[in-house]
Formats: structure tokens, sequence, C-alpha cells
């Protein structure tokens, strides 16, 4: 008759652990009860709360240009909007450092925009560029925000991707300095992906 040994008895009674997820009203009661504040750099991510990266100058920096080269193209057209949330579903709200949004004569001041109030969803990414890819690349494909970009600094290049689907997006642009780039909801805004990115020296 086989006998277990301890390792493998105690294999046997020990359950797997499961994480515990957050919903979007649970993360909004802890923000209610000052759990977090404005200085708390988290994002609800599938039911996970993800701490943010820091923001350094240079990614400051390209933000403050997408920004402002965005909203001087669209004027009234739409909302730009800097780090701040939409929600997906019931277990995720992402803060993409940009976005293009639908028009809305509250600016949204009763809940946050959902994926199809969003045009664009831009992420810039110094250090997070694997997450961003492998994490919000699909999350956002998934949930039917119809376009995002994502700015890697590291290579000076901008990943465009369109065509969302049930496996994030079917279609991706990778576009490098002297190529140009339009939001596909304003084909006239004609961008120099070169204009996009910050320059590498402090001061310059």
């Amino acid at each position: 008759m086989a006998v277990d040994t301890p390792v493998q008895a105690q294999a046997a009674t020990t359950a797997p652990r499961e994480r515990y997820r957050f919903t979007r009203q649970v993360y909004h009661a802890l923000i209610e009860a000052r759990v977090f504040d404005e200085h708390s750099r988290v994002e609800l991510v599938q039911g996970d709360l993800v701490t943010m990266a820091a923001i350094n100058p240079r990614h400051a920096s390209a933000v403050d240009r997408l920004t402002n080269m965005l909203a001087a193209g669209v004027g009234r057209h739409a909302i730009v909007r800097v780090q701040n949330p939409f929600g997906i579903g019931d277990d995720s709200e992402p803060e993409p450092d940009v976005q293009l949004l639908k028009p809305n004569a509250n600016y949204y001041a009763g809940r946050h925009p959902g994926p199809a109030e969003i045009y664009l969803a831009i992420e810039v990414s110094p250090t997070t560029v694997r997450y961003d890819r492998e994490v919000k690349v699909p999350l956002y494909g998934t949930a039917g925000v119809a376009e995002m970009w994502l700015r890697d600094l590291n290579v000076d290049a901008l990943e465009v991707y369109r065509q969302p689907s049930a496996n994030g997006y079917d279609s991706m642009l990778r576009l490098k300095p002297g190529d140009h780039v339009a939001p596909l909801a304003f084909p006239d805004l004609n961008l120099e992906v070169a204009a996009l990115l910050p320059p590498a020296e402090p001061g310059s």
C-alpha cells in the first residue's frame, strides 16, 4: 500500500490561493474613504490595483507635446483629457496618458467615459512598454476603444493600433521619425512623429 510522504500529503490538502479582485465600485469606495489621495499613482486593471510608474521629465514632455498638438488640431470637436480614467466593465479603470473623447456637454462630470466614447487613447511608455503592450493594448482593443497609440520613448517609435477585436487589435503600424500620423477620427490632423518626441538632453 502506497503511503503519502508529509510533503505529498500537504500538497494534496492545500488549495490554490486566489487573488482578491477589486471591482470599480469597491475601488471608488476606497477613494472616497481616502485610502488613496491625489498623490497615489494607482489604476484598476482587470481587478488588480496596479502601481503606475513615476513621471520623469521626458515622459511629461511627451505628454505635453501630444496634448498641445491634439488640442490645437481638434478644437471643440473633441475633448482632450490627460491622465484621467475611463471605465471598462466592472473591473477596470485605466488612466491613459492622453485621450481624445467624443464631445460631452458636461465634460463627463457625472461619470467616467466608456470605450465607445473614446476616439483615441495614448500611452507614453519610458519604462512600462512591455506591460502596456501585453496588457493595456489587448485590454483597450477587446473593450472596443477605436484606436490606441503606444509611444515608446526608448526606441523613438510610435505604435498605432486599430481595428479593435476580440483578440485586441487586428492592425498595428510601427512609425518612426520621418513618418506622419493622423487619428482615424481626424484624418486631416497630420502629425509628424518626430515632433512628438521630446528632446533627450535636459533643457534642450
